[in-house]
């Protein structure tokens, strides 16, 4: 599994861009997910 970074001592700025860095990760996860269940 992937190691999530420490942001405790990160200004909000980076916290909020750190998020949408992992919404886009679990987004691209879960359409790699439907495609590889597709080929079923």
């Amino acid at each position: 599994p992937l190691q999530a970074p420490d942001i405790s001592a990160e200004p909000q700025s980076n916290t909020e861009e750190h998020a949408d860095l992992v919404t886009e990760a679990a987004n691209r996860a879960a359409a790699a997910a439907r495609h590889v269940l597709s080929q079923e």
